[in-house]
């Protein structure tokens, strides 16, 4: 019903600035997917070593995980589904991934981690 309601101020606002026409807003990132499914790079080269491709519109970033849910409403499940990625290819480059722990392990984030779990077992009501 929300997405009924958004679709209908949008209309109006389109109206107003001289747009006409109808607008069907998705809200469920999950809904069956409708007509033919044309990724926008070819699945080899949208996985790469420095960036990674959206196959929906092409956008070219590190992630894709963020971008998926904000732009399109994907999970990436869905995603994986309806371009024929295989279930637990990561959706970020390869040297992004590879470069994250050693990140993590510079920054002692392990040790923050650690430390804030400590303090919030003591407190009272943990």
């Amino acid at each position: 019903m929300l997405h009924l309601e958004i679709g209908q101020v949008f209309a109006r606002l389109a109206s107003l600035t001289g747009v006409e026409g109808t607008f069907d807003v998705v809200i469920e990132s999950d809904a069956p997917w409708e007509g033919e499914c044309r990724p926008a790079v070819p699945l080899v080269a949208a996985l790469g070593a420095e960036k990674v491709f959206c196959l929906v519109c092409g956008w070219v970033r590190k992630m894709l995980k963020r971008h998926l849910s904000a732009s399109h409403g994907l999970t990436p499940g869905c995603y994986g589904e309806r371009f024929g990625v295989p279930a637990g290819t990561p959706l970020v480059a390869g040297t992004c991934s590879t470069m994250r722990p050693a990140w993590a392990r510079e920054r002692d984030l392990s040790e923050t981690l650690a430390e804030a779990r400590r303090a919030k077992s003591r407190r009272p009501g943990a």
